[in-house]
């Protein structure tokens, strides 16, 4: 509950049994404003609250972009479905821009993994992990080798 008596709006998608996460809407209203019955806001939300019509009709907008992640998930087959949908989703996501934001993720993960096969990428690792067993080598002026 927050200090002006209104509550976050959050969707909850339920992967298995036991594994659910939270998705967090943006929407915040008082809680007696909450219909439970029919999962909406009531009619009743005051104006200064809020407009309730329009703030059902985002509720069910990005009801559709979760089902949307959800759907892609296991077209997918990816092993952590909710993990996934917990990591896409935000509340001002477009349905449009779904399959462009899941696109942009498969593309920095492959690219992750390429960079970590690249020969220079191992020597860096190799190097870090070796700074604090090494010392510099530091060349006296006048010296020669």
């Amino acid at each position: 509950m927050h200090e002006d008596g209104t509550a976050t709006v959050f969707m909850q998608y339920c992967y298995t049994a036991e594994q659910r996460t939270l998705l967090h809407t943006g929407i915040k209203i008082p809680p007696a404003y909450w219909n439970k019955k029919q999962r909406c806001i009531s009619d009743e939300l005051p104006s200064e609250v809020g407009n309730h019509e329009e703030l059902n009709i985002e509720l069910r907008r990005q009801f559709r972009i979760a089902e949307d992640l959800v759907t892609h998930a296991i077209r997918n087959k990816m092993p952590d479905k909710g993990a996934f949908v917990r990591k896409t989703f935000t509340p001002s996501l477009v349905i449009t821009s779904v399959e462009e934001r899941v696109n942009e993720a498969a593309e920095k993960e492959e690219e992750s993994k390429r960079s970590k096969m690249d020969v220079y990428y191992q020597f860096d690792e190799y190097i870090k992990s070796k700074e604090r067993k090494v010392k510099e080598l530091r060349l006296i002026s006048g010296a020669s080798c």
